[in-house]
């Protein structure tokens, strides 16, 4: 497993080019936040935070689940929370 000398909400804020963290939360970045989530394996962050992400992104929990549980989760909390395109 090759992690990343940052956490995973860190990992995600310099895929996206946003400055602070609470801009991840931003609706309009979701296509941004789904490709940097979709080019970052569960394997390479652990479970607890990836819970963490999951929680902070979409305030939803995932007891118990694995990293790649949390990861999906957290790829469908996002893509539901995608403004639809007009």
């Amino acid at each position: 497993m090759h992690a990343p000398s940052c956490d995973l909400l860190d990992h995600l804020a310099v895929l996206t080019g946003v400055a602070c963290l609470s801009d991840l939360r931003d609706p309009l970045l979701a296509p941004a936040l789904q490709d940097a989530l979709v080019r970052t394996p569960a394997g390479d962050f652990s479970a607890a935070m990836w819970q963490e992400a999951l929680t902070y992104l979409s305030g939803l929990r995932a007891p118990g689940a694995d990293a790649s549980a949390c990861r999906r989760s957290l790829l469908d909390a996002i893509a539901d929370a995608a403004p639809s395109p007009s």
